[in-house]
């Protein structure tokens, strides 16, 4: 039987004028060859990771969906004829989840494949591909707008950076076609394993059943009432609807914006602090720690693109988000700073250092699941006992001071964004110290939704490779 061929047109989003390439593709080929074929004729370097979407269903390598998010498919296992149906279908690729670039692809044509050709082939294409970790779309405009400026205070920056000339027309076919006779993995669809021992059966069992168990949670008021979660919801339909353009030194949110957001939040963080007959007003967004960390966390987790002097803006998987349910969104989040954020990043002020902290993290997470559900536990005699297992500091702390400032440390790194995801439930009292007076954890409680997600939670650690 004669293989059929796909002809594809494929065209960077957001590049004017465009940036394309048209192909022909055999139908066997997965959609891991697809990707190859993408990076030769683009000139792509394959440094970053990449997603197909096709009718709504993502596919690429699912160890990158590291807590099946996305419900990612294995593009080695889908050739072309299994997911293109017919002519005229549009689909997207996107690569590097830092700079988004979006390719669109068209399938023109499903043609016989001809006698005495080989494949893949590219038949025609123009204007040459930006330069990787250029910065997506905007970065790429820039970068063009700076190396054509001898006066531009980045040219020489930019210049250097680039190792010279950059020509925006260069692209040649037969070099094209040359590299795409060269396999870059044999065209064969194939991963290296994963390092460790990795029962595949048993993760999509897991999985499977912590689907189920998150559809019952679906409209359940604790995932959709969650604060961390409605914030996160705030931010990002913010940064949707408005032109965000990050500080030229760092990338922050501008002021304007950080009070913008900060104001609709579940509970808006104070952003001015009344000191005497002075006003002190924030000077950063590191300042609001709040806005801060889930700028960071939608950040780590590529719902946003953005850095110094460009827009930040919503990456397709920032859009996704926005349109899931309350649930996903919120485990999602969830289980995603509980694996990716060094804590101590937002709470420096502690006697531990990062390696201790990580094991910390699984003892945390054992003894949340030994309390009981919807039972106050003080949090100093809490703090205490953890203390207990972990070891004290030693010099300069005492086992009085190490514990005071142990209480705080839980509180503020931990107990405050487990209440956020809605995992366990707080009780303060007012508390002055030097005559500031403020709100004091007295006790917490893990909820129901909470137990499930902590469970759920260390179901995925026991999936884990050993190193």
């Amino acid at each position: 039987m004669t293989n059929r061929i796909y002809q594809l047109k494929i065209t960077l989003k957001d590049i004017h004028p465009p940036v394309w390439r048209r192909v022909q593709v055999p139908e066997t080929y997965s959609l891991l060859q697809l990707h190859d074929v993408i990076q030769t004729v683009f000139g792509w370097l394959d440094y970053h990771l990449h997603e197909f979407k096709i009718n709504n269903q993502s596919y690429g390598d699912p160890d990158d969906d590291e807590y099946d998010y996305f419900g990612t498919l294995d593009e080695v296992q889908f050739r072309l004829k299994d997911v293109l149906k017919s002519e005229k279908q549009r689909f997207t690729y996107t690569y590097d989840f830092g700079d988004d670039w979006v390719h669109y692809l068209l399938v023109e044509k499903i043609l016989d494949a001809e006698k005495g050709v080989s494949y893949p082939r590219c038949l025609a294409g123009k204007r040459a591909c930006p330069p990787e970790d250029v910065g997506g779309p905007y970065g790429y405009v820039r970068f063009l707008e700076a190396l054509g400026d001898p006066d531009d205070e980045e040219h020489e920056e930019y210049t250097d950076w680039i190792g010279g000339d950059f020509d925006t027309e260069a692209f040649t076919l037969d070099e094209t076609n040359n590299l795409l006779q060269e396999p870059l993995r044999k065209w064969s669809g194939e991963r290296i394993p994963p390092q460790g021992e990795y029962d595949e059966d048993k993760y999509k069992n897991v999985v499977s059943k912590q689907r189920k168990k998150l559809a019952g949670w679906e409209h359940h008021p604790a995932a959709i009432k969650a604060p961390l979660r409605l914030d996160m919801v705030t931010l990002l339909t913010y940064v949707r609807n408005n032109n965000v353009i990050g500080t030229k030194a760092l990338g922050n949110f501008p002021r304007k914006v950080v009070r913008a957001i900060a104001t609709q939040f579940v509970n808006p963080p104070v952003l001015d602090h009344e000191i005497g007959d002075k006003i002190f007003h924030f000077q950063s967004e590191e300042n609001v720690r709040p806005v801060y960390f889930l700028h960071v966390l939608a950040d780590l987790n590529w719902l946003l693109t953005g850095g110094p002097g460009m827009p930040w803006q919503l990456s397709e998987n920032g859009k996704d988000f926005l349109e899931d349910v309350p649930i996903k969104q919120d485990w999602f989040l969830f289980q995603s700073w509980w694996k990716k954020v060094n804590w101590l990043f937002f709470h420096t002020f502690t006697p531990y250092d990062e390696p201790t902290l990580y094991e910390y993290k699984h003892v945390m997470l054992d003894m949340l699941l030994s309390l009981p559900v919807e039972q106050p536990i003080e949090h100093e005699a809490f703090s205490k006992h953890l203390l207990s297992v972990i070891g004290p500091p030693g010099p300069p702390y005492s086992l009085d001071d190490a514990l005071r400032v142990f209480c705080q440390t839980l509180d503020w790194m931990l107990i405050h964004y487990l209440e956020g995801f809605g995992v366990v439930r707080c009780k303060y009292i007012d508390d002055t110290i030097m005559g500031y007076k403020f709100k004091s954890l007295e006790n917490f409680s893990v909820t129901l939704f909470g137990k499930t997600l902590l469970s759920m939670l260390r179901e995925r650690d026991g999936l884990e490779p050993q190193q």
